[in-house]
């Protein structure tokens, strides 16, 4: 038995897995990786003694383990979207993000640790969290039960395009378009624009430098040519709307057939469907690709724990995989609920009548918090109060934060208060939500983005008020932009549930491997 187990910190974040493993006072956090720049900054601030490094992708197994030697556990949440889903929600077919749930499990395959604690997003083994087929894949996918084919829409337009020679032909040499498109303009905004009849024309002349920069330099002139002439046609019109949405489909069904030549996706087939162009793919979810990539090795225990369930102010609901090596023989029991249920007033009642901040500052405010006595006592461990800041809100976002009640949202508003948005009835439930103070709150997101309502002022919620939801001690102080603050917050997990799920780690690395 280690006195103080070896761990890896991997998507790191702020550092609130690293903190609740730091907590149990067995594990120390050996090395870390975060790419995002604020974010690292803040871990940085709050685990002066982790090596920190950049980026997972560009990771030497080797030379980690020739600095740190064997980790013994590694943590870590890889974004995921899944693959299929990418593609409703967004222009790209395939979200990038998607490779650094295969970069977790070459972690873990080439570390080889004791123990792992995957944690990600209630959906990830649901059946829409999937990944394509590809040429990288080993062949035994064809085998998971979850693989099949699906038809993926390219292109819907109505514009004779001839897509299907550019697939067939040269499907792996086209121009990449791509980062140029993702760094000066982003489309579903300019859609948006379009719909409403309106666009800028700075960005018509992005989009169309984009396919005149395709045209220049596809694989084979002669398949540009409808592009060319259409795009001439659309100058000579002086820019129709009609013909800029048009632009702006062959752009995205560029991209999205890039997609799949930059991540060589097998295409099984493709057809055309009053005019809808649809490529046929096979898919398999991405749980099924965990489990068999990790059960060979280690037995699992997968659970959606919510985060309430352990002291912390929030119903927040993840996806969790425990795994341990098989010599072991046991599995890593999820810890034990507690029995204090806490709220928005145990998290940050005390905070009441201290005036945050709308500025980006290192000046600390005071409170009489160490002096509290209630729940969450361990959350008041700083006379300081640090990143107690919010944003400067509109006049029209005052007079909404003042008609709602607590409990209630963007949706109990007058139609009067709804006026610029463009379809009301598809706004989130989590927009304008006034916490109640007597209740856990929803779950924590960027509640900047989310304009989250205090639960007694008629203001924003502060940085640090979202941390307490989130069971950030006060000591714990956040780095960056506001906005950069708030999505670090809404990235963590609760440092709470990850003491929780640290010290049923420790008791199952403990108990002796089976000879």
């Amino acid at each position: 038995m280690a006195d103080r187990y070896k761990v890896l910190d991997i998507f790191a974040g702020a550092g609130g897995l690293s903190l609740g493993f730091l907590q149990t006072g067995r594990f120390e956090i050996t090395a870390a990786f975060e790419n995002n720049k604020a974010a690292q900054e803040t871990y940085k601030i709050n685990h002066t003694g982790t090596v920190l490094y950049n980026n997972v992708l560009e990771a030497d197994f080797d030379k980690l383990i020739q600095t740190h030697g064997h980790f013994d556990v590694i943590i870590g949440g890889p974004p995921c979207q899944g693959f299929s889903n990418a593609n409703r929600q967004h222009n790209q077919l395939i979200n990038m993000n998607n490779r650094l749930v295969k970069t977790y499990v070459e972690f873990i395959n080439s570390l080889s640790p004791e123990a792992f604690l995957l944690e990600n997003v209630k959906m990830l083994g649901s059946k829409t969290h999937r990944f394509f087929y590809s040429v990288n894949d080993p062949k035994e996918v064809k085998t998971y039960g979850s693989f099949n084919s699906e038809d993926v829409l390219i292109y819907g337009g109505d514009f004779g395009i001839p897509f299907e020679k550019l697939i067939i032909n040269d499907c792996v040499n086209w121009p990449n378009i791509k980062s140029e498109t993702r760094h000066h303009i982003a489309l579903r905004t300019v859609k948006r624009r379009l719909n409403k009849g309106k666009i800028a024309d700075s960005e018509i002349k992005i989009l169309f430098e984009l396919l005149e920069s395709f045209c220049a330099i596809a694989p084979d002139p002669e398949l540009t040519i409808p592009i060319r002439d259409f795009l001439q046609q659309t100058k000579d019109l002086q820019y129709p709307l009609d013909e800029m949405i048009t632009v702006l489909n062959i752009i995205e069904a560029l991209l999205r057939l890039e997609d799949i030549a930059e991540n060589k996706i097998i295409v099984s087939s493709w057809k055309y469907d009053n005019s809808r162009l649809y490529l046929s793919i096979n898919s398999y979810t991405v749980i099924d690709y965990l489990n068999h990539e990790l059960e060979k090795e280690y037995i699992l225990n997968p659970e959606i724990p919510n985060a309430v369930d352990y002291g912390v102010p929030q119903n927040r609901e993840r996806y969790i995989i425990l795994g341990i090596r098989r010599k072991y023989g046991r599995q890593i029991e999820f810890p034990r609920k507690s029995d204090m249920v806490t709220n928005v007033n145990d998290a940050i009642a005390d905070l009441y009548e201290v005036t945050p901040s709308e500025n980006v500052e290192d000046t600390p405010v005071h409170s009489g918090s160490q002096k509290y006595t209630g729940a969450l006592q361990n959350l008041r461990d700083s006379k300081d109060i640090y990143n107690h800041i919010i944003t400067k809100s509109t006049p029209i976002a005052m007079q909404r934060f003042a008609n709602i009640k607590q409990g209630m949202n963007f949706h109990s508003l007058g139609q009067d208060q709804k006026k610029n948005y463009a379809d009301p009835s598809r706004t989130q439930n989590s927009i304008y939500l006034r916490l109640d103070e007597n209740q856990p709150s929803a779950t924590v997101t960027n509640v900047r983005k989310a304009m989250w309502i205090h639960p007694i002022q008629d203001r924003a919620i502060s940085v640090r008020e979202a941390a307490r939801l989130q069971s950030f001690p006060d000591s714990f102080r956040f780095s960056g932009t506001k906005d950069q603050q708030y999505q670090q917050v809404g990235n963590a997990v609760p440092p709470m549930l990850a003491k929780a799920l640290a010290e049923s780690v420790v008791d199952a690395l403990d108990s002796k491997p089976k000879p």
